[in-house]
């Protein structure tokens, strides 16, 4: 890959921490681990170092909501100080973070993808809206995540944010709900 690419390129995987089993089983030799989870950072990434003890700590998917599937009942969320609790957690450790999902939006046809319950062997398809509670909704709206994380982010520099601009700072227009009538 790199001969193709080029040596400057970083390779990486992501794995689980859930278990001891997660990392070990995941990951390439000679590539570097990164980790994806939604809480408990300090354990998480204990759970990281066991498999890999070099090389930074980086959460590559810090999980801020969750996907929705057919049939699975509510939307799944998450407050805003809990993942303002875990991002703070994260950075407090001189870890690095990518929010996921940060914007949703919309899949279209049959491609939101599933999830393989293996216990059952059941599909259980995603809905099409893959906005996952995420910090702006599908719409772009800021959500209150939006902002816990930009406060989190904030006490975490040495420098000042700049201020959001006013047009993002104000309600999206929305398309009043219709019914349908089959």
């Amino acid at each position: 890959v790199t001969e193709t690419l080029g040596p400057e390129l970083l390779l990486f995987t992501v794995d689980g921490c859930f278990t001891r089993e997660t990392q070990p089983l995941g990951g390439l030799s000679g590539v570097l681990r990164t980790a994806s989870f939604g809480s408990s950072p300090e354990a998480r990434f204990r759970t990281l170092q066991e498999a890999h003890p070099v090389g930074p700590l980086m959460c590559m998917e810090f999980w801020v909501g969750w996907f929705s599937t057919w049939g699975g009942g509510a939307k799944i969320e998450r407050s805003a100080g809990s993942v303002a609790k875990g991002l703070s957690e994260m950075l407090a450790l001189g870890a690095s973070v990518n929010l996921f999902v940060f914007a949703g939006g919309t899949s279209f046809g049959f491609s939101a993808g599933a999830n393989l319950d293996a216990a059952t062997d059941r599909l259980d398809p995603h809905v099409t809206s893959y906005d996952y509670d995420g910090i702006l909704t599908e719409s772009g709206e800021l959500t209150d995540k939006f902002h816990a994380c930009r406060e989190v982010i904030a006490r975490h520099r040495s420098d000042n944010l700049l201020p959001l601009p006013a047009s993002i700072s104000q309600h999206m227009p929305r398309l009043a709900p219709r019914s349908v009538t089959f």
